[in-house]
């Protein structure tokens, strides 16, 4: 009888600790301001040739909010702007004046750089024209920016960890 006295505190200091440690989780703050990156040296996925052309000249990501009272979603958004160098010289006739993307990606990652999120541009939604292949794909003109952005979700305690931002653009 002795022993079970004893051990009571305990229980209780292990009980409100828990509640504790699940009151501060529940309480943490998801921080809804734009990331925003500017000419970061992230190298572009493709033959060389081109893609010395390509340059992210901004990318950035923001968490949006809640998707709605009853979950603990969270949609979160991300944009990258891609600027394709002009020609400095004349090209050959049969050489395009266009740059194919065939994807891009943005990763949402804590600050201990562990991946929280991924989420692929809908090529489908973007798609202005198909491969020989049958695949489909972006063209951008040389000289032209262009910004793609996109929304995804991602769950709260993804969304509270969420503290750095990097894109993956893969040329054909």
């Amino acid at each position: 009888m002795l022993l079970n006295n004893n051990k009571t505190p305990i229980r209780l200091a292990c009980a409100t600790l828990f509640a504790v440690m699940c009151f501060m989780i529940a309480c943490q703050k998801v921080n809804l301001e734009w990331h925003k990156y500017e000419k970061r040296d992230i190298p572009i996925r493709g033959p060389e040739v081109r893609a010395k052309s390509v340059h992210v000249v901004s990318h950035g990501w923001k968490i949006i909010g809640p998707v709605d009272d009853q979950s603990k979603t969270y949609d979160w958004g991300w944009e990258v702007t891609v600027k394709i160098d002009p020609y400095d010289e004349p090209q050959p006739e049969k050489i395009t004046n266009l740059i194919e993307i065939e994807s891009m990606e943005y990763i949402l990652y804590d600050k201990d750089g562990f991946e929280l999120a991924r989420d692929s541009l809908s090529i489908e939604k973007w798609h202005n024209t198909e491969w020989n292949d049958g695949g489909i794909g972006i063209l951008q003109e040389y000289g032209e920016v262009k910004t793609y952005k996109q929304t995804s979700t991602l769950s709260k305690s993804k969304a509270v960890r969420a503290f750095e931002g990097k894109y993956i653009v893969t040329i054909k």
